[in-house]
């Protein structure tokens, strides 16, 4: 009997040190998707291996979101048979016929893959195709317009349209240092039908303020989220020897349940005219409307020698943003025998109506040095 159990466990020794063939297998979960929308990759690797598989190839046409592995190892009849697999999320960074190029892991190499992006401008217009695909988001933008002044606001309306929930969503700008950006107001969300194609619409509205002249360019914003996967892909569903060896699939559910997806909305050019030459003033503030006012504290009485009082500068503006506001604190004239202290001024800007307004607070405290009668200018912004 111990002769026995010393037999197999031989065999068994001897199974695990056997090579084993490596081949890798490539496919996909879906060979045609809508624009942002990502697509599985799988490679599964015949035979045991520590390496792993080189994606640079992928980095030209796609992004690599997210991945996972699994493997397993089932010794019959004193036989080893091993396999990896690795999950890749991709997403395309276009549209179009996408080839996933052979990929090499540990000395072998998949067969090549191809994937179809749809087209985003083909979705805003309406897909009169039935048998094409038909994006499940989109973006449009739209301006008042696309020669403003340097610095003159620029209302702009994203509008998102969706037919399935979002989870984690987030809509922004890349950084673009020519151009400021001020969302403005709360969304609104509506519906709209597209040929046949019921979709949520939000819309979101923003302040744009070209910072130079000339022409620039903004990317359209960019939404990231996650979307319910209907299709529900199990990353080892197409081969029942990594559904079975533990009996249960270790990481069901993990790339299932969701999918990212990416949008971007098309580019903006916006030609911005210079300050007009005969905007003569001291200062430029394409506005729609600028009132400064101030106060006194204390307001009458005589003051003394060493006594502060203290001037408010209150500076409102519609339509620009509050670092646009300028200071008046270094424009303020004083008569021998007086001296300024501002203090840290206020900025503020709020949404009024489909504008936003800017507001410059600031205290001066002013002192005499020395008895007299004192008579402060008048404070003047021309714009």
């Amino acid at each position: 009997m111990r002769h026995a159990w010393i037999f197999v466990i031989s065999m068994f020794m001897a199974a695990l040190s056997q090579p084993a063939l490596a081949t890798i297998n490539a496919w996909l979960n879906q060979n045609q998707v809508g624009s942002g929308e990502s697509v599985q990759l799988t490679l599964q690797h015949e035979g045991e291996t520590d390496k792993q598989p080189d994606l640079s190839p992928l980095k030209q046409d796609f992004d690599i979101l997210g991945n996972s592995t699994g493997s397993s190892i089932q010794i019959t009849n004193g036989k080893m048979s091993a396999k990896i697999q690795s999950s890749f999320m991709l997403m395309p960074k276009h549209s179009g016929k996408i080839i996933i190029p052979a990929l090499q892991w540990d000395g072998q190499y998949s067969s090549p893959l191809t994937v179809t992006v749809a087209d985003n401008n083909a979705a805003q217009a309406g897909n009169t195709n039935p048998g094409k695909k038909t994006a499940h988001a989109f973006i449009t933008t739209t301006v008042d317009q696309k020669q403003p002044f340097v610095q003159a606001a620029v209302t702009l309306i994203v509008r998102l349209y969706v037919d399935e929930p979002l989870y984690q969503a987030s809509l922004a700008f890349e950084p673009n240092d020519d151009v400021l950006i001020q969302q403005t107001g709360k969304d609104q969300q509506t519906t709209e039908t597209r040929s046949g194609q019921t979709y949520q619409v939000i819309e979101r509205k923003y302040m744009l303020f070209p910072q130079r002249s000339g022409q620039i360019k903004l990317n359209g914003p960019v939404l990231n989220a996650l979307t319910p996967d209907s299709r529900a892909p199990d990353p080892f569903g197409q081969d029942p020897f990594f559904s079975n060896a533990f009996g249960q699939n270790p990481l069901a559910g993990m790339m299932g349940a969701t999918r990212p997806i990416r949008i971007q909305g098309d580019p903006l050019i916006l030609n911005v005219r210079p300050r007009p030459t005969g905007a003569t003033g001291h200062d430029w503030l394409p506005a729609q409307n600028v009132t400064l006012d101030q106060t006194w504290q204390p307001d009458s009485g005589s003051i003394h020698v060493g006594e502060p009082i203290t001037r408010h500068l209150h500076l409102s503006a519609l339509g620009v943003a509050e670092n646009q506001l300028p200071d008046l604190s270094q424009r303020m004239s004083l008569p021998t025998g007086l001296r300024a202290y501002p203090d840290q001024p206020k900025l503020n800007t709020g949404v009024q109506g489909d504008s936003i307004l800017s507001t410059r607070d600031q205290n001066i405290a002013v002192i005499a040095s020395q008895a007299g009668h004192y008579e402060i200018p008048a404070m003047l912004l021309d714009w």
